[in-house]
């Protein structure tokens, strides 16, 4: 039976007879099924979360997929070595990651990190890559599943986030790698788009001018899209006038008011807007008559504290890194004694690190990194 209670017998004023009758419609007849209970009567049972890795198996793919899509393609096991693909299946799993991890890293303009599985958070081997050059910015997934056939598995490439452009190539790229196919050339488009930059007379008025709607975009208070837009146009009709040779480039109001916007910049709250920056002041780091000034700016010192090392995985970070180092060698080139000056602790502190091999997790940085300790390392 039921416990209701009929409201003429109900007390209003008494707590516990008023919270019985209300939750005792809610209540069913006892039967020895599970399901006696209402849902009120079952106490709060949070969820636990274990942070210990999983035990078994060591390695494992996806299940396989129900739809291999557009950006996924299926390679045979036996195209892997004989030797290599005999023994337990475990080790042919492992085969396989390692020759995904070689391939991707044929890649050269994306930056992948393996995400081994078997780990909280990450139950199956993966992959991120990223792309930045430029203007130009790709954050892609690689997954694998397992294939329909017992000797194959499936490729997912996954865009994230990012332009199409470079993440097309990449994946022509990648599967002519993977399928041992040519990559087959294709004919470009041309852009039906007006030209961005109107005639100018390299004067600094029709300078500033120009970038007058850019320097808009860069101060949008309350749209990061607007502002990740802007840093990006900023760079790239930099590109095209310093293509032309423009004089106007050089003129000292005009500077002043570039480095200015491309250090707000780099401190934005956005990351994305902060490393299109960083590659931004890089790139004004090699026109010459702009090396004085940005010895002056605040962000040296950040560029010396960014160049350290970072385990892995450090795909999302590494190209604005190696954009530091690089950057952080032009300048010491251009006047080391007064990045000395202007940044002696900083400087010292850095070219140790360096001297002690503490860069060596990047090729790249590390090769820039001892061009500036050995530029420095006399001064210090």
């Amino acid at each position: 039976m039921s416990s209701f209670i009929p409201e003429e017998y109900v007390d209003f004023n008494d707590e516990d007879s008023l919270r019985q009758k209300y939750r005792s419609i809610a209540v069913v007849p006892d039967t020895p099924s599970e399901f006696n209970r209402s849902y009120l009567d079952r106490p709060y049972e949070p969820e636990s979360f274990s942070s210990a890795p999983i035990k078994t198996p060591a390695i494992q793919f996806h299940p396989s997929p129900m739809h291999v899509g557009r950006y996924s393609f299926t390679v045979k096991v036996p195209m892997m070595s004989a030797s290599a693909m005999s023994g337990p299946v475990e080790d042919v799993l492992h085969t396989v990651v390692r020759h995904v991890t070689e391939l991707l890293g044929g890649c050269d303009t994306f930056h992948f990190s393996h995400i081994p599985g078997n780990i909280p958070g990450n139950k199956y081997p993966m992959w991120k890559g990223k792309h930045l050059v430029g203007s130009s910015c790709c954050e892609v997934d690689v997954h694998l599943y397992h294939g329909d056939d017992r000797d194959s598995y499936v490729v997912d490439v996954v865009r994230i986030k990012g332009d199409a452009p470079p993440f097309h190539h990449f994946f022509r790229t990648f599967k002519c790698l993977a399928l041992n196919t040519t990559l087959s050339t294709e004919r470009r488009v041309p852009s039906k788009h007006a030209p961005l930059l109107s005639q100018i007379t390299g004067q600094e008025k029709d300078m500033l001018k120009v970038f007058e709607p850019v320097f808009a975009l860069c101060q949008s208070l309350y749209s990061r899209e607007a502002r990740l837009e802007g840093v990006k146009m900023f760079y790239n009709v930099l590109c095209k006038i310093r293509a032309t040779d423009e004089r106007g480039l050089s003129e000292p109001d005009f500077m002043k008011s570039c480095i200015a916007r491309v250090e707000s910049l780099i401190f934005d709250e956005c990351e994305d807007i902060s490393q299109h920056a960083i590659l931004l002041f890089g790139f004004l780091s090699q026109i010459e008559c702009y090396r004085s000034a940005l010895i002056q700016s605040n962000v040296v010192p950040f560029l010396f504290q960014f160049v350290e090392f970072v385990p892995e995985p450090f795909y999302d970070s590494i190209h604005v890194r190696r954009a530091c180092a690089s950057t952080i060698a032009t300048l010491s080139q251009h006047d080391s004694k007064a990045l000395v000056r202007n940044y002696g602790v900083e400087v010292k502190s850095w070219t140790t690190r360096v001297a002690k091999n503490e860069l060596k997790f990047d090729s790249e940085v590390y090769k820039w990194a001892e061009e500036a300790r050995s530029n420095l390392s006399v001064l210090v």
